[in-house]
């Protein structure tokens, strides 16, 4: 369950009836999510304050991607 400085992503759409997506498709969007993080927080805060996007398993155990 998300805390107050956690979020989550979900994809779905026909594009995904088939429950795959194209690897090539979900890295420049999760690069792009953290990038945006980083730049309103420089924008807020200038070098004040790092921040970081980090990826959780929903459940134990580790990241799955099959």
């Amino acid at each position: 369950m998300p805390d107050d400085n956690s979020f989550r992503i979900s994809y779905d759409g026909p594009a995904l009836a088939s429950h795959e997506m194209d690897v090539r498709e979900l890295a420049p969007a999760l690069l792009a999510i953290g990038g945006i993080f980083e730049e309103a927080n420089k924008e807020l805060n200038g070098e004040r304050v790092k921040v970081a996007v980090n990826m959780k398993a929903v459940e134990p155990g580790s990241v799955e991607v099959v």
